[in-house]
């Protein structure tokens, strides 16, 4: 997310770990505006039910499937 008044990002980030099958969600806010009144950039992990991490990591395999097609 990116504002007008600022620079900074809010991003959605998607992780699978193709050996161990396990897929991670989770925010990163990089603070791009200058490090004011101590604000840095963060990280925070979304949790998921199980049936959405299989919806994840089905994806991420037919996704690979069809790339090496």
């Amino acid at each position: 997310m990116v504002t007008d008044e600022n620079d900074d990002y809010i991003n959605l980030y998607c992780a699978c770990d193709i050996k161990k099958r396990v897929v991670r969600l989770f925010f990163v806010y990089a603070n791009n505006s200058g490090a004011a009144a101590g604000e840095q950039d963060f990280e925070v992990d979304v949790s998921m039910d199980p049936e959405t991490a299989d919806i994840l990591l089905n994806k991420v395999f037919t996704a690979l499937r069809i790339e090496r097609e």
